[in-house]
């Protein structure tokens, strides 16, 4: 609730200095369009700021969020350079931030993400999604 009220404040602020005019006026159709955001806001998981964006029966597409340092490797290379997975860069458009969209198969994908000194294992089996570190 608190968030929403927050994005609320955000967007009629924004609004008065576009079109000028005081907050309490932009604030009731702001507090409208927070309560649509938070409604169907995407499902953001602090790993990496993974989101799936796209399912079908055979593929999965994730984003992560884009990230000086950041490396998808499959989890059985040992982090060769070579079996890097390729990406596409984007925009989140929930965020506003820069992420990185990656393709993989449902079936059983087991992935390592690597940014810095910290790794965790995405692994995808049948399109469920799990983590760990």
């Amino acid at each position: 609730m608190k968030n929403v009220m927050t994005r609320a404040w955000e967007i009629a602020n924004a609004a008065v200095a576009k079109f000028g005019g005081k907050v309490k006026e932009y604030f009731s159709q702001a507090l409208v369009i927070a309560w649509e955001e938070a409604k169907n806001a995407v499902k953001e998981v602090a790993h990496f700021g993974f989101i799936v964006a796209g399912k079908n029966e055979t593929h999965t597409m994730f984003a992560l969020e884009e990230r000086a340092g950041l490396h998808v490797y499959p989890a059985w290379n040992k982090r060769n350079a070579q079996y890097e997975l390729k990406y596409q860069v984007g925009m989140n458009k929930q965020t506003g931030k820069a992420v990185r969209f990656y393709t993989v198969e449902n079936f059983k994908t087991d992935l390592e993400v690597v940014c810095g000194e910290v790794s965790e294992f995405l692994f995808i089996k049948k399109g469920a999604v799990t983590f760990q570190q």
